[in-house]
């Protein structure tokens, strides 16, 4: 992603890394990189802590109107233990794209 990147660009992840990123040829393409975690307002009380709700309050209007698409790609049922070691196999493979949802409690 460093070579792939252009000068002044930035890169945001939303995930750790199991394995150290080497950032340092961002340097002289004063590129950035920015660690993003949807719970730091809430975790850390921050001052404009009340954004948070704002932003998601923005979001789910903007999914009821159809303007943003959900990412779930796979739905499991029912909730037992069968399925959720099924839902983690899929989430743990490392090549899960969307959201799995186990559900319907019996």
């Amino acid at each position: 992603m460093c070579k792939l990147i252009k000068p002044e660009g930035r890169i945001a992840s939303i995930t750790e890394n199991r394995h150290p990123i080497n950032l340092s040829s961002l340097t002289k393409k004063k590129a950035h990189f920015s660690w993003e975690w949807m719970y730091t307002k809430s975790y850390y009380h921050t001052d404009d802590m009340i954004t948070q709700h704002e932003i998601l309050d923005e979001i789910a209007e903007i999914l009821d109107n159809g303007q943003l698409k959900c990412t779930l790609t796979k739905s499991l049922s029912p909730l037992n233990a069968k399925k959720l070691r099924e839902a983690h196999k899929l989430v743990e493979s490392g090549h899960m794209i969307g959201k799995v949802v186990v559900s319907d409690w019996k």
